[in-house]
């Protein structure tokens, strides 16, 4: 990935920037979040989910997927400041890169986040890549669902999810899914079930939750 250092002077201060707002805003959340499964661990969330999820699990080293455009680039660099370890490759451009990358941290073994429906969507569509990635590291796969109140959603492909400042988020993990027999269907009603999940924690946090079976069913 190229350094930081190497970016046009622009970009470079675009970028230090975006951190510095993000931080700002993030930083006035209030989140409350499941605890980080063991490594090894493959963590499956929603593209529209990552504002809040990004500064909920910093600095836990784990490492994330970047896409190679632009946008995907200013991302890497500040989840880097953050503590992530970006590996640059995508489903679309520099693939193979990428997934050889994150399997070595799995092996290591490590912890990965991936949104299985980005860069550049269908939203909610999981990839096969994602599936495929678990199988051949043979990790346990979680489910990460998210929910902010009061949020504004973006007129994006993904309808990402701003949380407005001092907003209340509730993050859930829900898991393991066993990677033998994991269908890229079966990662997404996960998917939507942690979301639903992290919403009803969110407005009613006394409730509570049924077990996530280890298999599709």
């Amino acid at each position: 990935m190229t350094p930081l250092s190497d970016l046009p002077p622009a970009e470079r201060r675009r970028i230090r920037l975006l951190g510095l707002l993000y931080r700002l805003w993030a930083s006035s959340l209030r989140i409350q979040g499941d605890p980080l499964p063991p490594a090894p661990a493959l963590l499956a969330l929603w593209h529209r989910n990552l504002f809040a999820a990004l500064w909920a699990y910093r600095h836990k080293g784990v490492a994330i997927l970047a896409s190679r455009h632009r946008d995907g680039r200013r991302i890497a660099e500040i989840a880097r400041s953050l503590g992530y370890v970006p590996v640059l490759g995508s489903s679309t451009r520099g693939g193979t890169a990428g997934a050889l990358g994150l399997l070595r941290i799995l092996r290591s073994p490590g912890r990965v986040a991936i949104t299985p429906d980005g860069p550049k969507g269908p939203r909610f569509v999981v990839k096969p890549g994602a599936v495929e990635l678990a199988r051949l590291a043979q990790v346990p796969v979680f489910a990460v669902g998210v929910a902010c109140r009061p949020a504004r959603t973006v007129n994006s492909w993904d309808r990402f999810v701003v949380p407005l400042p001092l907003a209340r988020c509730r993050i859930r993990i829900l898991g393991p899914l066993n990677p033998a027999g994991l269908t890229p269907d079966h990662l997404a009603r996960a998917l939507h079930r942690a979301d639903r999940e992290a919403r009803t924690r969110l407005l009613h946090p006394t409730a509570g939750s049924m077990p996530v079976s280890e298999s599709p069913g």
